[in-house]
């Protein structure tokens, strides 16, 4: 009874853990101390759950880096002779979760209680679950806890113990493959996805596509898969996290049963068009898509699409859109002087391209990031009719958060990542940056760009399972989420590539916008499948919106002349001046209109009606033109404390800003695909100021030099300021710059 009876474990209590472990990890020292006089027995009793059988109360404080209560349960005689079913021990855990006088007192205790007569209980070999984890007791390695990742660890302990069979003390390394407390929650996850979704791989693989099963690796028993209950911050129901790294890799022939066809001449292009009509007749058939293009400096995006591949349920093809079709938009090298537009004759082998490829494209077509794939395709080959008109376009990262609404925005935000939380496999992305614009293509790009394909394919049939939508029929699932297919339209527009500094004339686009990429300027048009299109780009008229006729005579409010709200003008669908953007240093304004507006250029607000606003989201620190990303960072509030929502700061002297981004806002999770493959023709512009007084400081373009996860909600990404040697010039400015920052350097 009391105290007592809440320690009981096992078959006794039905629990897999007492009160004492869970006092031990998130309790009161008090609590502790309570529990312990209560029922002294309880100090070493280990609980017996699949992923935590062996752990004793101490390693339940260590865990959560507890050093009083560690102290604490060491004071009141606490075993340290126990490994744990993963291969640690109290010992081997310190490191990475202790401070050091508290490491040091357990090395003492451990080797003490050895000389006592004590001997280690083994979890690890009666009850191991197959995994490999990190903080190892490297006196306790096993076969599975081995890899080429901890050799040198394993050197270093061998030479400092030599001979003996169970050293002791503080003379030698205590822990195999330390880890850090987001290491850790990220291998949690991963584990339990991997084992949760063993059953759905095996299942897509093997039963679907008519590829052999994927063999299972021996993993031990499986554990179901688990959500963090807090994320950091406190908010509830985060994300899983995955290390996909820890995964067995994917292969090809574990998401199709055919070798892929390279389509690069007229010979496989007669065996695509015949396989293509086959497929074609299938009930619900759909494509998986994908483009690969040359990478560059600047991300590749001035550079053409090299290969397009699509797959079906039958095979895989990589058409080598390079060899089979003439260069459209300017290249990295090429120039402009190339016909870039739709009016360039068809070469014969391009007609037979674009008429398979618009039976392909007439069907549903499913990819991650596939607007922006379809989008560079138009801009690459301008000329070729079946890059413009797309039946039912599906972006996967959409169709996954419908189908699992356990995933938000943020947990599926890459290709690799949507495979390893549904497939528990590791995508290998090592030939992403190969040098797609060199022929022949080599087998391990040609099985990696199939495999892009073939695995969107794979996701999007492993969608409409769970949403129990899969058979004949299949898109019944798309056509009651109408949002999740869309219908494309790309209309070539003149005047992409002058580079003359004409005026572009503006054009009213229905249901879309103008966008530019590769010196191609173009109008995307976008609306649910099915339904009837809008009506073509036309050029804008000069005349003022229609205002609705006849007023009432007796409405009692009177007619207002601030009009701005009906007369408004979407900034989404106006292009930046770039050639008008003013020096980096320059103080623009008091507000972000202020930027906006000098961004648009005199011409397009000086044409705006009087009344007239554009209209964009005030409120957010991304603002989206056409062909430009505005951030606008404020400093100040950003010192000192954890207070701070938004961690923006300088490193570098200034020459890199960190900004954070929320994924599952719109506009913000579009600025993350944006930089992951960035197009040429785009601009992402830096307004900052260091605090209200200030008025916002324009400080040039920026390039990502990369991107970390700071919690489930936000990912903080690396800017180089690519303008950042011109903004140095001006010393005076360049003070002021550096005077905004500097308290907020790192």
């Amino acid at each position: 009874g009391g105290a007592a009876g809440l320690l009981d474990i096992g078959a006794g209590g039905n629990f897999t853990k007492n009160a004492l472990h869970l006092a031990a990890w998130k309790g009161s020292a008090e609590s502790v101390r309570v529990l312990v006089e209560a029922a002294p027995h309880a100090l070493d009793v280990v609980s017996v759950g699949r992923g935590n059988y062996g752990k004793s109360p101490l390693f339940y404080a260590i865990t959560q880096c507890r050093d009083d209560v560690v102290m604490l349960l060491l004071g009141l005689g606490a075993d340290l002779t126990i490994v744990n079913n993963k291969g640690q021990t109290p010992c081997s855990m310190a490191p990475s979760h202790l401070e050091e006088d508290a490491c040091w007192a357990l090395y003492d205790a451990e080797a003490a209680q050895l000389r006592g007569g004590d001997a280690f209980v083994n979890y690890r070999e009666t009850h191991s679950d197959g995994e490999r984890y990190g903080d190892l007791d490297p006196r306790f390695l096993d076969d599975a806890n081995r890899g080429e990742d901890i050799e040198e660890e394993i050197q270093a302990y061998r030479a400092a113990v030599g001979d003996a069979t169970m050293p002791t003390g503080r003379e030698f390394p205590r822990s195999l493959r330390p880890t850090t407390q987001w290491s850790r929650k990220k291998g949690r996850a991963a584990r339990a996805n991997r084992e949760a979704n063993k059953e759905v791989i095996g299942e897509v693989s093997g039963g679907i596509n008519g590829a052999a099963p994927m063999p299972k690796s021996d993993e031990g028993p499986k554990k179901e898969g688990r959500r963090k209950e807090n994320a950091p911050g406190g908010a509830r129901g985060s994300a899983l996290e995955i290390d996909a790294e820890g995964l067995d890799r994917l292969l090809l022939s574990a998401v199709t049963a055919r070798e892929p066809l390279v389509v690069d001449g007229s010979a496989s292009l007669a065996v695509f068009l015949e396989e293509v009509r086959e497929t074609s007749g299938d009930d619900g058939a759909f494509w998986g898509v994908d483009c690969e293009w040359r990478p560059s400096s600047s991300g590749g995006g001035e550079n053409p699409v090299s290969t397009l591949q699509v797959a079906s349920a039958r095979r895989a093809y990589v058409v080598d859109l390079q060899t089979l079709c003439q260069a459209g938009g300017a290249g990295e090298e090429g120039g402009g002087d190339a016909p870039s537009d739709e009016k360039r004759d068809l070469s014969d082998i391009e007609r037979d391209l674009s008429d398979v490829l618009s039976v392909i494209f007439g069907a549903t077509c499913v990819g991650f990031g596939v607007v922006q794939d379809l989008a560079k395709l138009v801009a690459s080959f301008p000329h070729i009719p079946c890059f413009r008109r797309y039946g039912a376009v599906a972006d996967l990262q959409q169709v996954i958060r419908v189908a699992h609404p356990q995933y938000k925005r943020g947990h599926v935000r890459s290709l690799q990542r949507a495979v390893a939380l549904l497939l528990g496999r590791r995508l290998d992305k090592a030939e992403q940056c190969s040098a797609w614009g060199d022929r022949p293509l080599s087998p391990a790009q040609v099985e990696y760009a199939a495999l892009d394909a073939a695995v969107c394919h794979t996701l999007y049939l492993n969608a409409l399972r769970a949403a129990g939508a899969d058979g004949p029929g299949a898109d019944g699932f798309g056509r009651s989420n109408a949002h999740l297919r869309q219908s494309m339209r790309f209309t070539v527009l003149p005047g992409g590539g002058s580079g003359d500094g004409r005026e572009e004339t503006a054009y009213a686009v229905p249901m879309g916008s103008v966008r530019r990429s590769m010196s191609v300027r173009y109008a995307r048009q976008m609306w649910p499948a099915g339904r009837t299109p809008p009506p073509p780009p036309e050029e804008a008229s000069a005349a003022p919106p229609r205002r609705r006729a006849g007023p009432r005579a007796d409405k009692k409010k009177a007619p207002t002349t601030d009009r701005r709200k009906q007369l408004g003008v979407l900034l989404g669908g106006v292009p930046g001046d770039h050639a008008g953007l003013p020096p980096p240093g320059s103080r623009l304004g008091w507000t972000k209109d202020s930027c906006v507006r000098r961004v648009a250029g005199a011409r397009v607000v000086d044409s705006m009606p009087p009344g007239c606003r554009l209209r964009f989201d005030r409120w957010g620190g991304v603002v989206r033109m056409s062909n430009t990303w505005l951030l606008f960072v404020n400093f100040f509030g950003q010192a000192g404390g954890g207070g701070a929502k938004y961690r923006n700061a300088a490193s570098g002297g200034g020459r890199r800003i960190t900004y954070t981004l929320s994924p599952g806002r719109p506009a913000e999770g579009e600025l993350l695909e944006y930089l992951g493959a960035p197009d040429g023709g785009t601009k992402v512009l830096l307004f900052a100021k260091g605090s209200n007084k200030e008025k916002f400081m324009f400080c040039g373009e920026c390039g990502c030099a990369g991107s970390v996860d700071t919690s489930p909600e936000s990912v903080a990404v690396t800017l180089d300021l690519l303008d950042f040697d011109r903004l140095a010039a001006d010393e005076e400015v360049f003070a002021l710059f550096h005077e905004m920052i500097n308290s907020h350097a790192v």
